[in-house]
């Protein structure tokens, strides 16, 4: 039973992750290749040597939720639709009623948490639509120019030097940015120990990073701007230049995130550790030496 289900898993990953990459859907795939390939870590870690405790009918509904998620995925598979971001919620959930039915579904939060990483990146529309950060990214791009004694006037979300403007559109918005960093904040939650302080502020310094590295790169784009025509396309076209700024994001935020992991270790989590194995130690049963030790 076992090899089915994580045969199942696979499949179901498989078809989602090829669809989304024939769709040329970058962030989907992205958040689609991450989750699965935890979620799937942990559930053959979770499988291992483990017994099913499912029943019959149980398995039956599991298997047919699977199966309804990838013949969902071949049938929509001409374009994308809202829908396809539920679907690996859905083949999740099916492969958790076939292993552990319906009683332990909760002690697959997870797991579930990965493969809600398609709902979370890219941004919802209607997500999008009422938190366009555009007037906030254009008045901190504005300060940091005037930090370095640059020349700009800032009107709503126009940002002026001289003969040339920059405005900040949805597309310099950040959020993408910040879909993606919120993405590896709830992978790097799931794969390590933490506490609810340690997942708020994980969030949190996500969103952080995001937005400041974001406007950094406005205001960088504006002094660009008055370099010329090839300077600005070569920094805010697709491109070496552009790919950039995501890694210094990237970068930033597992720098704040080693900091928040690490602050855990302590000398209460020390004393935690000791007492756990000095309990451990006590539980054990005492050892007899043997017949041939005088």
């Amino acid at each position: 039973m076992r090899p089915l289900v994580l045969a199942l898993a696979v499949a179901a990953a498989a078809l989602q992750l090829g669809f989304a990459l024939q769709w040329n859907l970058a962030d989907h795939a992205g958040a689609l290749l991450i989750g699965w390939s935890a979620a799937l870590c942990l559930l053959y870690v979770r499988f291992r040597g483990a017994e099913f405790t499912s029943g019959t009918i149980e398995r039956f509904a599991g298997a047919a939720l699977v199966l309804s998620a990838c013949g969902s995925a071949i049938l929509g598979r001409q374009a994308y639709r809202p829908v396809d971001r539920l679907l690996p919620l859905v083949a999740g959930l099916g492969i958790a009623l076939m292993a552990s039915g319906w009683r332990r579904l909760t002690s697959y939060g997870r797991e579930g948490a990965l493969l809600a990483l398609p709902v979370l990146d890219p941004l919802p529309a209607v997500v999008v639509r009422l938190v366009l950060p555009l007037r906030p990214t254009a008045a901190v791009a504005e300060a940091l120019l005037h930090a370095v004694r640059f020349p700009v006037e800032r009107e709503g979300t126009l940002l002026r030097v001289a003969d040339t403007t920059v405005e900040v559109q949805d597309a310099c918005s950040g959020l993408g940015s910040i879909a993606q960093l919120l993405a590896l904040a709830v992978l790097t939650m799931c794969l390590f120990r933490t506490t609810t302080l340690q997942k708020a502020l994980l969030v949190a310094s996500a969103i952080v990073v995001g937005f400041a590295v974001n406007a950094t790169r406005v205001a960088f784009l504006v002094i660009v701007a008055t370099r010329g025509a090839a300077a600005w396309d070569f920094w805010e076209r697709p491109g070496p230049g552009s790919n950039l700024f995501p890694l210094v994001a990237t970068a930033a935020a597992a720098s704040c995130w080693w900091v928040i992991l690490r602050a855990r270790r302590g000398p209460r989590s020390s004393r935690r550790g000791w007492e756990t194995g000095r309990a451990a130690h006590e539980r054990a049963p005492p050892i007899r030496p043997d017949a041939d030790t005088p």
